[in-house]
């Protein structure tokens, strides 16, 4: 199951953003942490496909960027580092976060991305 957002409302790059959601089954029923198996962040620069501050499939099921508690709830922090513009002249980039996870013992998947518009600071 794949799902994707889209934040088109612009936020400050180069700052931390806190990223919630909630983590579900193909029944859109939440699923619990200790029901997880595993839950990675790729961060990944959405004009030149680049990974951005190493992030390839870090994990962040309790650890990290990231908790999901006993509701599905997950909170994931972008360190002003993961939204900092890759190329200092742009107006503003897209950063893609994919977000994947297992659960019902590792025999299913699920996969969340999110596109978040970050804008850049004016010049003086």
């Amino acid at each position: 199951m794949t799902a994707r957002t889209i934040f088109a409302d612009g936020k400050p790059a180069g700052t931390t953003i806190v990223y919630k959601a909630q983590v579900v089954d193909e029944n859109k029923v939440p699923i619990a942490a200790a029901s997880l198996g595993s839950m990675t962040l790729s961060l990944i620069d959405a004009a030149s496909k680049a990974i951005v501050n190493s992030v390839n499939k870090a994990p962040i099921l309790n650890a990290g960027r990231g908790t999901v508690d006993a509701g599905g709830n997950l909170q994931l922090t972008l360190t002003p580092a993961d939204t900092a513009l890759l190329v200092a002249s742009d107006d503003q980039e897209i950063r893609t976060l994919v977000i994947d996870w297992t659960y019902s013992g590792g025999s299913k998947t699920g996969r969340k991305w999110v596109d978040i518009l970050l804008i850049g600071m004016p010049g003086p």
